[in-house]
């Protein structure tokens, strides 16, 4: 029944991780034993085992390291140090509850503390439907300043939190969060002291994490950090404490109850991690805690025996063998063949009424909440705390850069990911949503290193759910290697009851790229300069804004994904950044054609002066599908005049296609006789689009 309280069932893991624990049992499992397994190993979160997730990760590198399960990555930067990310994925499918993001948030900057990495900057995004109700906008509006006030409390820059609205999630939110760090070479991936017989298991919780593990490390006090942000942190202190055992009695365990022990060893992910510590230390570490207004607790002791055993009471003991607990299930694939289905009914232009008025399409694309201006909410946060913020992604056109301490080098960092294509091919929506990522930092004039992945879907229990994650890691994994992207980080978070088996199989990326040269902007520069597009455009319009959003169509077959035609546009924007020749460059996304030119006469900086635009229309397509389809491998720059030519031979050498399609002007926006809306309009629509939406934020 819907909105009942019901426990997550994923068939195939459930029945595999109780199938491998009686086989280390020799024997059937007790009902204490078998529920302790399935809450130290999640269903769910075996998911990441999926084969085609195996191959995402498995591909060696030689500059990159992960810890925790893959939800921490670390990705070298020459000889100055690495890059540090954490991500963290989940599913909010209480209404009552989901507009609180703090414990996702909290939980990825916890991963970075525990590898003794600061973070530097926070990235979230956000898929949900807009919200219809007065208490929805309030608590989205109260969800945004409590995460904009808790990254500021812990000193974290904000990038921003991106909104991406679909009607398909229902009451449902999936929220995906990156975290990025920066380590120097001389604490590069130091690792922790190996554990012994005897060691304490302990908690410690409060605000100032980094700082107690700064100076546990400076005052040479033996620990093994273990972040309680992992799939289980019980799980994850088995696996680091190697062969050994744990005996888990937390102080103030009452022996006749053992279940009350996991509670009370259950330490809150936002604002603590365990530490596995000599007993002779335990009372330096409470005391580092306590200066910085943290607390410890002692959860348990590290034994000899291979084994995890709760109480402390003979007769209310639930042993496990560690090694059931500790090894990673390998999960065989849901469906491996093709889908013999064949390609669904492709959406057809000619099967949508062309508007009677571009002018009114236009403001009404533009009120989109997926495709207005993301200013207001940006101004909610804190984006340059700590100074090393260069570009934040509201006039960044989903791209942010960061200048890393000491080293100086930049970073720079691009989202993607749209749930319309995934909802009609989670295979091809996965390489759009890579493809996109690397053109966004592509444009900025960063070279594409690494990527950080999110997956979320709706109940695991559900085949056809667990084939299309599995369809959709697969096309990540195919993606990331067509571009030679390792993947440093990866979750996989369905839903946590099983009546959401209807959500999208939603994409949260993240990219990562390093700056050796100047950064390019993607808004228009100076009155006269010409307007270049560079890519192929097609009447491709399912899984679109315009077709979702204006005609409520939702079907059909993605765009076609070329990797070549990728790698011939990103080909042109190195050497013409390298030439110097680019004024701006904007990938071409959501909204299409018409969309990048009006952001890119829009979204500019404080203190920036707005420019018009004047375009033509190619007399070959239907002018909607000129304006608002979503072919891929498309970007728009702007040069000066004497550097058209330059640009075209670029294009010519890599069989491009390349058009000449207006000029920057002042005051207007005009798409041939089509549209004409002056600048004052366009800004107004545009800054606007979100609070008309959501009521304010």
């Amino acid at each position: 029944m819907r909105g009942s309280k019901t426990t997550l069932v994923a068939s195939v893991p459930r029945q595999m991780l109780l199938g491998r624990l009686e086989e280390a049992l020799d024997r059937p499992a007790t009902n204490a034993e078998r529920e302790l397994m399935l809450w130290l190993c999640p269903p769910a979160a075996e998911l990441r085992r999926l084969p085609a997730a195996r191959g995402l990760l498995g591909t060696p590198w030689d500059d990159v390291d992960r810890a925790f399960g893959a939800e921490v990555g670390f990705l070298t930067i020459g000889e100055e140090g690495a890059v540090a990310v954490s991500v963290d994925s989940r599913v909010h499918v209480d209404p009552a509850a989901h507009l609180d993001f703090r414990d996702g948030i909290a939980a990825t900057l916890a991963k970075l503390v525990a590898v003794g990495v600061r973070p530097l900057a926070l990235h979230t995004v956000v898929h949900g439907r807009v919200p219809e109700k007065d208490a929805e906008r309030g608590g989205l509006r109260a969800a945004i300043e409590g995460v904009s006030a808790y990254a500021r409390g812990e000193g974290v820059a904000t990038l921003g939190a991106e909104l991406c609205f679909d009607a398909e999630y229902g009451e449902t939110l999936v929220v995906d969060s990156v975290a990025i760090g920066w380590c120097d070479a001389s604490s590069l991936r130091v690792a922790g002291r190996r554990p012994v017989a005897g060691d304490r298991l302990v908690a410690v919780a409060g605000r100032a994490l980094d700082r107690v593990r700064r100076d546990l490390a400076a005052s040479e006090v033996p620990f093994l950090a273990i972040p309680t942000s992992s799939d289980v942190p019980l799980r994850a202190a088995i696996a680091a404490i190697g062969d050994l055992g744990l005996d888990l009695t937390p102080e103030g365990h009452d022996p006749a109850h053992p279940d009350r022990a996991l509670e009370k060893a259950r330490p809150d992910p936002t604002r603590s991690i365990l530490l596995v510590v000599p007993p002779s230390a335990v009372d330096a570490v409470a005391h580092t805690a306590a200066v910085h207004g943290a607390m410890l607790a002692v959860l348990g002791t590290v034994t000899s025996e291979q084994r995890l055993s709760v109480g402390s009471d003979s007769s209310a003991v639930t042993v496990l063998p560690a090694a059931a607990v500790r090894e990673p299930l390998e999960i065989p694939s849901v469906r491996s063949e093709p889908d013999d289905s064949g390609p669904g009914d492709d959406l057809r232009l000619e099967d949508l009424p062309e508007p009677d008025d571009y002018n009114d399409a236009l403001r009404r694309m533009l009120r989109s909440p997926n495709l207005g201006s993301r200013q207001e909410l940006y101004e909610r946060f804190d984006s340059f705390v700590g100074g090393a913020t260069m570009l934040h992604p509201g006039p960044g056109g989903g791209t942010a850069a960061l200048r890393t301490p000491g080293a100086g080098r930049g970073i720079a960092i691009a989202t993607s990911g749209n749930p319309r294509f995934t909802a009609l091919d989670p295979y091809v929506g996965f390489c759009i949503a890579v493809c996109e990522g690397v053109r966004r930092l592509s444009a900025c004039g960063a070279e594409p290193r690494a990527l950080v992945g999110g997956t979320s879907f709706g109940a695991s229990h559900d085949p056809d759910v667990r084939k299309r994650a599995e369809q959709g890691l697969a096309g990540l994994r195919d993606a990331a290697l067509a571009f030679g992207l390792p993947c440093l980080a990866l979750t996989t978070s369905p839903a946590g009851r099983d009546d959401h088996g209807a959500i999208p199989v939603t994409p949260g990326l993240a990219f990562l790229g390093t700056l050796d040269g100047p950064l390019v902007t993607p808004w228009f520069k100076d009155e006269g300069d010409v307007i270049l597009l560079l890519g192929r455009s097609r009447e491709e319009i399912a899984g679109s804004e315009f077709a979702t959003y204006l005609h409520a169509a939702l079907e059909g077959n993605p765009p076609w994904v070329d990797f070549g035609a990728e790698r011939a546009v990103r080909s042109v924007l190195v050497n013409a950044i390298g030439q110097g020749i680019l004024k701006s460059a904007r990938n071409l996304g959501p909204g299409g054609l018409a969309l990048a030119v009006a952001a890119s006469c829009c979204a500019t900086p404080e203190g920036i002066t707005a420019r018009g635009a004047r375009a033509a229309i190619d007399e070959g397509m239907r002018p909607d599908a000129w304006l608002f389809a979503e072919s891929q491998s498309r970007v728009l720059v702007s040069v000066a005049r004497e550097h058209v030519v330059a640009v075209r031979e670029l294009a010519d050498d890599v069989e491009l296609p390349f058009s000449q399609i207006g000029e920057v002007s002042s005051g207007v926006l005009e798409f041939g006789e089509l549209i004409g809306l002056t600048l004052d309009e366009l800004v107004d629509i545009w800054n606007g689009a979100l609070a008309e939406r959501l009521g304010g934020i």
